[in-house]
């Protein structure tokens, strides 16, 4: 007749208020999360942010003197770019390449957005610290 009624769980914020660890403890095992995967990317973040704030300048240069070797190199005949065998290559021409590649980007990011979030304050950390 009577069902037994679970006591009511303190949310998040009535758990860090009162300092209760074991409530908090079980909120976090609620969400699922991977943490493995997460710290993962937190780390992946802080190398890349540490490593652009580093070298983004030299291999920005670097890579602009690049291009303009070869466009000075094909404008005087040197090399030619052949479009049709790398188009035939890739499958397809390089603005749909592109427009695939961000496509299957945002949706990957929809998907694991708590690993993109893990990313990005990795990211500010390895800028803050490099």
């Amino acid at each position: 007749m009577f069902k037994a009624v679970a006591p009511p769980k303190n949310s998040v914020l009535e758990c860090i208020k009162n300092f209760d660890v074991r409530g908090f403890m079980n909120h976090v095992k609620e969400l699922n999360f991977n943490f493995i995967e997460i710290t993962t990317f937190f780390a992946v973040g802080i190398l890349g942010g540490f490593l652009c704030k580093r070298y983004f300048k030299s291999a920005l240069v670097w890579a602009l003197m690049s291009v303009v070797i070869v466009v000075v190199l094909d404008y005087i005949g040197m090399i030619a770019i052949q479009w049709d065998t790398i188009q035939g290559v890739v499958g397809a021409s390089p603005a749909q390449t592109f427009d695939r590649l961000f496509e299957e980007t945002i949706v990957w990011a929809r998907d694991n957005v708590p690993a993109v979030i893990s990313l990005i304050i990795g990211f500010t950390v390895g800028i803050k610290v490099g």
